[in-house]
């Protein structure tokens, strides 16, 4: 059974998206926890340690979150992806003339 070239290159571009999406998603459970971390240190109210110390009780309660944000970023969207791209191309299929000694054209005599 052969594959087709543009079958290959979504094949590759899917596990590109799912490797990069889980990724992000993994970032995207503990921006919360991130984000109030640095808004502590900007404000300079109280001291590293005590930020810190809120970064890590922050983080610890969303980090359970993390794998469901990761399997949802990353396998969500890809049948949305590949339906987009059936309806763009049309459902075309790249067929190839077959060799019976007939021509595609009549030749004009």
């Amino acid at each position: 059974m052969q594959i087709s070239e543009s079958f290959r290159l979504a094949f590759v571009m899917s596990v590109v998206w799912a490797l990069a999406a889980s990724n992000a998603g993994m970032h995207l459970a503990v921006a919360p926890a991130t984000s109030a971390y640095r808004s502590c240190l900007e404000t300079k109210i109280s001291d590293n340690t005590a930020c810190l110390r809120n970064l890590n009780l922050d983080w610890e309660g969303d980090s359970g979150n993390r794998i469901r944000y990761a399997a949802l970023a990353a396998l969500v969207p890809l049948p949305l992806i590949w339906l987009a791209a059936y309806a763009i191309l049309g459902g075309r299929r790249e067929t190839k003339l077959r060799a019976y000694g007939m021509k595609v054209f009549p030749a004009n005599s």
